[in-house]
């Protein structure tokens, strides 16, 4: 006789299992009809079978009596008792599991279908010998908390396997909170002492994924931001006021995302400080002076150098030789007057400034 649940060998006598501890029924044999018993105890020739191929036998014999009397019997009363496991159970899945340490005082269990070899896996916490059910994935996130997948929903789970959440999607981590979504809605949950709160109701259209510390949101076709505040060293929300948003980005001086309210294109701070570009006016004197300065250095300058030097003129004969309005000279004036304009003009550029112009967080627009 075999285990019916690990397919152990036992004794006919046995009522439990020794290797996995299943309790093991005896066949009640009160319950067999009055004819198998016949047949069991060899008195099958006082008991006449109705059947067509062995009536029509002439040389019927006890011993094919027997034979058709014991299959009739097998039909009554199949003995899956003493069959093993692995033939009763040839339809259910079958599984190998693996055992590796994970994090401290817990196990994982990895699960292997034979046949799928799809793969599920849990833990097992080593001190309170608790168990939690299985995933698709299971990895530590932090805080006492652990990332888990099945059937293609994402969430966490706590520590203790008695909490855990499955989310249709969910956003990366920022100093503890995630963005969910469930039924086509987002909400922003927390943890919080090795437990998962939740923050806001699902009432949200749209989360992005945090970038620079901040996440997109979008509720009744406007947008607004989740960010963190580091000067109270907390997270909050923006109001949904923008037409438009872009993620953070790190400029030169400061964190800026590209927004638009009301039409018009802003950049935009943590604090919700929209700055508007504008360019400077060019001062044309300014320009023209300095593009004269530059012009008087390159012909003058350097033109009486270059006859004193090379020419062996006095200061004198090379300053005369100089201003000299023949053609070759006004030529040579007028290439270097541009010249110097164009030095001038890129000395003068002015970059785009932004200019403060209100603050969506404490705004009368926030308050829509």
């Amino acid at each position: 006789m075999f285990c019916t649940n690990c397919g152990q060998r036992l004794t006919d006598d046995a009522n439990f299992c020794g290797h996995c501890g299943q309790r093991i029924i005896q066949p009640d044999l009160a319950s067999i009809s009055e004819a198998v018993k016949d047949l069991v105890t060899d008195k099958a020739e006082d008991i006449v079978i109705q059947d067509d191929n062995l009536s029509s036998c002439d040389n019927l014999k006890n011993d094919d009596v027997a034979q058709k009397a014991s299959y009739i019997g097998e039909i009554s009363y199949p003995k899956t008792s003493n069959i093993p496991n692995s033939v009763q159970r040839k339809n259910e899945p079958q599984y190998i599991e693996t055992h590796s340490p994970f994090l401290e005082d817990y196990l994982i269990i990895k699960r292997e279908n034979t046949s799928t070899h799809s793969v599920s896996y849990c833990l097992l916490n080593t001190i309170s010998n608790k168990q939690s059910e299985w995933f698709d994935c299971i990895n530590y996130s932090g805080y006492g908390i652990f990332y888990i997948e099945r059937g293609g929903l994402k969430g966490l789970m706590e520590d203790s396997f008695e909490n855990y959440q499955l989310w249709d999607q969910m956003s990366n981590s920022e100093r503890g909170y995630y963005c969910v979504a469930k039924d086509g809605k987002w909400a922003v949950i927390t943890i919080r002492h090795k437990r998962i709160e939740q923050v806001t109701a699902y009432e949200y259209d749209y989360f992005s994924p945090f970038i620079e510390g901040a996440a997109i949101v979008k509720q009744n076709g406007k947008y607004g931001y989740f960010l963190y505040d580091k000067d109270t060293n907390k997270m909050r929300m923006l109001p949904r006021v923008l037409d438009g948003a872009h993620d953070f980005v790190i400029n030169a001086t400061k964190c800026v995302a590209t927004v638009i309210y009301q039409g018009k294109s802003y950049e935009m701070d943590k604090k919700g400080n929209l700055y508007e570009k504008e360019k400077l006016e060019r001062n044309w004197v300014e320009i023209i002076g300095t593009a004269f300065f530059i012009w008087l250095i390159l012909v003058v300058g350097v033109g009486v150098l270059y006859n004193m030097i090379f020419n062996e003129m006095s200061l004198n004969e090379a300053y005369q030789a100089q201003i000299l309005f023949d053609a070759p000279t006004v030529v040579i004036a007028l290439v270097t007057a541009i010249s110097a304009l164009m030095l001038s003009i890129k000395y003068h550029k002015q970059d785009d400034i932004y200019v403060l112009k209100m603050n969506i967080a404490s705004s009368k627009a926030s308050d829509k």
